[in-house]
């Protein structure tokens, strides 16, 4: 769903709804700026009516909405609201700042009143007694510092000073959408960018551009920030920057994102297959249901009563499974299906399928440009 939906000149009747893609960006717009002739969502934007700006920070402002959850929304419109002259720069560091405002919709409400504005403040609410969340609310409302808006009284927090995060050229670090693998810094001639992978080529271009760097090897880039937790993913996000670059690093977190929600399983796989790079992990990532993987499974045992409750060729009934020998059954697989024990689980092939074709198949990827 759209965040920010706009019309700009020469494009009557065709919305812009961002955010969207570099790439799709680049198929829709000729410029890099457009004048906004009127703003279609959200309302409280409209202050962006007959602005000339720019689409790249127009869509970090969209991408940063899109991470709102309706009282950070909230929060930002009503902070809009009352300022006055502002420019995009100013613009997406109010967005940023969401937690110097404090909205309250229900004045009679002191307990969820004092609750909001002290999450505002950066204070944990779990350990806080009720009384406390009254006192605050009576506290706040009683200061009359509140300013009313279309959105409920405003009020600003002055123990949460607005930091400038962006300076108008060189977009700050914001961890945009949830699939992201790593974010990797970009430094030439003391200016500095960010990409997020899996990132794509127009996304490149135009923070080489940002940065008024002639090419990529001209630029000095490490990996910023994981969404990893665990140590193993760091170690082969590690190695593939340090031995291909961001080509493959790029790479490996397009294989993390196609197996989004099974990163374990495909760590498992990566080390069953003992792959050797980020080409020889994107193959397992689109080929993952062809394996079988069992988290924390210890023994052959352990794999005997998987396949004996998941697959129809193994099972037993209740009745007689105190007369299967479940540790000669688990061996049986174990080589029928070439498993092993990887890591701190089992893998092995699923009938039928040979990890040997699946590393010789071609993998398509993404195409970067160097």
């Amino acid at each position: 769903m759209a965040t920010i939906e706009v019309e700009y000149r020469g494009c009557k009747g065709n919305i812009l709804s961002l955010p969207c893609s570099d790439s799709e960006l680049g198929q829709k717009l000729e410029s890099s700026k457009i004048l906004i002739t009127r703003v279609v969502h959200p309302e409280g934007l409209s202050l962006l009516k007959d602005a000339l700006v720019s689409v790249d920070e127009l869509n970090f402002l969209a991408k940063v909405m899109e991470g709102y959850d309706p009282d950070r929304e909230t929060q930002f419109l009503a902070g809009l609201s009352i300022a006055r002259d502002i420019n995009m720069k100013d613009l997406i560091n109010i967005s940023l700042n969401t937690s110097h405002y404090t909205v309250i919709k229900d004045c009679s409400d002191l307990s969820a009143a004092g609750e909001r504005h002290l999450k505002n403040l950066g204070h944990a609410a779990l350990t806080m007694e009720p009384e406390e969340f009254v006192n605050a609310g009576k506290g706040l409302l009683a200061s009359g510092r509140g300013v009313p808006t279309e959105y409920g009284l405003l009020f600003e927090n002055a123990e949460v000073p607005v930091l400038n995060l962006y300076d108008g050229h060189h977009l700050p670090w914001y961890w945009c959408r949830d699939e992201i693998v790593a974010s990797v810094r970009m430094r030439y001639e003391g200016r500095k960018d960010y990409l997020y992978l899996p990132v794509e080529n127009a996304t490149i271009h135009k923070a080489l551009a940002r940065l008024e760097c002639p090419d990529l090897s001209d630029c000095s880039l490490e990996i910023d920030k994981y969404s990893f937790r665990g140590e193993r993913w760091k170690g082969h996000m590690d190695s593939v920057f340090e031995k291909e670059g961001l080509h493959g690093a790029n790479q490996l977190a397009e294989a993390v994102c196609l197996c989004w929600r099974r990163t374990n399983e495909l760590l498992l796989v990566a080390e069953f297959a003992q792959a050797k790079g980020s080409e020889d992990i994107k193959r397992l990532a689109e080929h993952i249901d062809d394996f079988v993987v069992l988290d924390h499974a210890k023994s052959a045992v352990d794999v005997a009563q998987y396949f004996v409750a998941h697959e129809d060729g193994y099972r037993v009934d209740s009745y007689a499974r105190e007369f299967v020998d479940f540790q000669q059954m688990g061996e049986s697989i174990i080589t029928e299906r070439e498993g092993q024990f990887a890591g701190d689980g089992f893998v092995c092939m699923e009938k039928g399928k040979s990890l040997e074709q699946i590393m010789e198949a071609p993998s398509p990827g993404m195409e970067l440009t160097m």
